[in-house]
């Protein structure tokens, strides 16, 4: 099977098994309301979540009616917040043709939904290039977080064909379709939200709007899939992840950790992954001490790794070489404040 090492590149798929594992090589660039039950049943309603709900679930809308399935409900989440978008020099380039930009956005999005819904998730088209995944819902499912971060894997890998595609027409070669994906977990409200075929399946809880602003954070950190550490206790027996930062909101009484998802088993086990991140780790160990140098040393070490010329890398490296004639600040955990 292919890898899905999902890091910040131009493309994501990597094979574990090669000789050479390039980690990180060709990784993906990325730099309640409540419906009424009866209307439900009604075929031109159903029709409004074809393409937005998975088979099982539409299978049961068939054969049992809706009123009860797709009426609200309040449980645990698992939410993937997908922001598709193009690199400001192909937006320029392609400047006289709108028609072109708004073509990719939706062939991307198409593709994406398809990719939601065959691995089990709801999806709810937002504005723009943005969709939103969910796990859990409406069918109830115990494993929804691991569900859902095999799914964001898949949903790269979905991109990669994507921008294959998009390499064959010659007025659009060189174009690249970017993908960031933001996962959260938590309990929010789900369920129809809207009426006949403007009906949506979607959800309000500040597991969206954490999903959400994770997404925005691709662009910061460089991976194109971060996750709360949620997810990550919940996962990281599963997956191969590396921790981004410790975040802090202005009123939260503790910091919180977000995790870059690297890829599947193969790359956690894989020795080049391994190495990096012992590193990685050490580096992060030694910067929230305030051990400027050794951070740095860790950091180099890090750096080292094949493929690993990315934005992480960079951000600390700028952040270490600014504190490195000063003492750490009194309280220092390394944590910085943010708003979501």
């Amino acid at each position: 099977a292919a890898s899905l090492f999902a890091f910040a590149g131009a493309r994501v798929l990597a094979d574990p098994l090669a000789p050479s594992l390039a980690l990180f090589l060709g990784a993906f660039t990325v730099a309640g309301g409540r419906s009424l039950g009866g209307a439900l049943k009604d075929d031109s309603v159903r029709g409004a979540f074809k393409g937005a709900l998975p088979e099982t679930t539409m299978k049961r809308v068939r054969e049992e009616g809706a009123s009860d399935l797709l009426e609200g409900a309040r449980r645990p989440l698992t939410v993937l917040s997908c922001e598709l978008s193009l690199l400001e020099d192909d937006v320029e380039r392609l400047a006289d043709a709108p028609g072109e930009i708004t073509n990719l956005i939706a062939l991307g999005c198409v593709h994406l939904k398809k990719a939601i819904i065959e691995t089990g998730g709801a999806a709810d088209q937002a504005e723009g290039g943005r969709i939103l995944a969910y796990f859990n819902a409406p069918l109830e499912n115990a494993d929804h977080v691991r569900d859902a971060c095999s799914a964001a894997l898949r949903l790269i890998e979905s991109m990669d064909k994507v921008n294959a595609e998009i390499e064959n027409s010659p007025r659009l070669r060189g174009v690249q379709l970017r993908l960031a994906i933001g996962v959260a977990t938590g309990e929010c409200f789900v369920g129809p939200m809207g009426h006949g075929r403007n009906n949506r399946y979607s959800a309000i809880g500040k597991a969206v709007d954490l999903a959400s602003f994770l997404s925005r954070q691709a662009a910061v950190y460089g991976p194109a899939i971060i996750c709360d550490e949620t997810v990550h206790r919940k996962t990281n027996h599963n997956f191969a992840f590396l921790e981004l930062d410790r975040l802090k909101e202005a009123d939260a009484e503790r910091p919180f950790s977000i995790y870059a998802l690297v890829g599947n088993p193969f790359i956690k086990s894989s020795k080049g992954f391994r190495a990096l991140e012992d590193a990685h780790r050490q580096m992060l160990a030694s910067y929230r001490d305030g051990d400027w140098l050794s951070a740095r040393a860790h950091l180099s070490k890090a750096k080292q790794s094949p493929g690993a010329k990315i934005a992480l890398f960079d951000l600390y490296e700028d952040r270490i070489r600014s504190m490195l004639d000063e003492d750490a600040p009194k309280q220092w955990d390394g944590a910085q404040t943010i708003t979501i």
